[in-house]
């Protein structure tokens, strides 16, 4: 089995010959870190999966974002439903995924899109980015019908994209992001959570479907817990929360909804601590949740700079020996 074959196996719930052990992309300046405590720097961005044993996958992020400027009037709202309307960005350009075909021709790894970037970034200006956020606060208020009106505008240009890609690339999962959490949980309610952003997953995974795209992941970040039981009704069969350190246990996740794909879900932090934390870690989440099946294991953030290059490669060891994948590796050995 190659990795796509694999990755398409084990999401339906089939047998697979070794599960796939996937990472995110190393940053560059993690590597250069790295490089000055011992890695080689033959191991560039290219190589470090084969280095590390990370299995490749990729997804195609959707990038829409509204035409600048304030949302503090009604008409403010008409402007950014306008562009959603009427705006051509490269995404619904055939052309744009006429190149993108041929990137990943003949590709043996699993490859994803971007379906939905969220309630709040389709709103918010990158130039004045805390600002609108507030606006948009205030405005769910103030003004939810004109809301939900540009988040249907929003909605419709992502599932154009959706159609769109598809004519050209068979794609293996879909991504539908919602970024709106804290530490301390979500900025939403549940009930605002169902009422502005649930009709949308559901149309957005339909349309997945639709076309061919048989895999949905909810992906978030943070202590998204109290909206788990309205994205357990959006037809999402997979989560991917990053950073959710100890607000989010995919161990108890797993107890309360057993049908789910889970994806990552080992705390990234531990990596700042000692071997015997990192195996703890390691041991407490991988065996259980492979056991159960359906489970992608790996970090739940990418490694910043202040992560040790030996404790990553413990850590990647460690994943390997829990997972069963690979036997233990000589340069692991000499980095240990």
């Amino acid at each position: 089995m190659d990795c796509r074959s694999r990755f398409r196996a084990l999401v339906s719930g089939d047998r697979v010959d070794c599960i796939p052990l996937f990472e995110e992309e190393t940053r560059p300046e993690v590597l250069e870190c790295w490089y000055r405590q011992g890695l080689s720097r033959d191991i560039d961005g290219n190589r470090y999966r084969d280095y590390f044993g990370a299995d490749r996958w990729e997804y195609i992020y959707i990038w829409l974002e509204p035409r600048p400027g304030p949302l503090s009037r009604p008409c403010d709202f008409t402007r950014i439903m306008e562009g959603y309307r009427h705006d051509v960005p490269e995404f619904l350009q055939p052309r744009y995924w006429e190149n993108k075909a041929r990137e990943y021709e003949n590709r043996d790894f699993p490859l994803g899109l971007m379906g939905w970037r969220g309630i709040l970034l389709p709103l918010l200006s990158r130039e004045r980015e805390w600002e609108s956020f507030q606006e948009v606060m205030w405005a769910l208020y103030d003004y939810p019908e004109l809301v939900k009106s540009v988040l249907c505008s929003a909605r419709d240009c992502f599932m154009e994209v959706v159609r769109l890609a598809s004519r050209f690339l068979a794609f293996d999962f879909g991504i539908i992001a919602e970024p709106i959490a804290a530490p301390a949980g979500p900025v939403i309610s549940p009930s605002m959570f169902r009422e502005f952003a649930l009709p949308h997953h559901r149309d957005i995974a339909a349309c997945f479907r639709e076309h061919g795209i048989g895999t949905v992941i909810f992906r978030s970040f943070e202590n998204v817990g109290p909206l788990l039981p309205a994205v357990a009704e959006s037809g999402a069969d997979g989560l991917w929360i990053n950073q959710c350190g100890s607000a989010i246990d995919y161990v108890q996740v797993r107890r309360q909804y057993p049908d789910f794909l889970l994806i990552g879900g080992i705390n990234a932090r531990v990596l700042l601590r000692d071997e015997s934390a990192i195996e703890r870690e390691v041991m407490r989440v991988v065996p259980p949740l492979l056991q159960a099946g359906r489970y992608l294991p790996g970090l739940d953030d990418r490694p910043r700079e202040n992560v040790p290059f030996h404790n990553y490669a413990y850590y990647r060891r460690l994943l390997q020996e829990a997972a069963g994948t690979a036997p233990l590796q000589a340069r692991y050995r000499d980095a240990h």
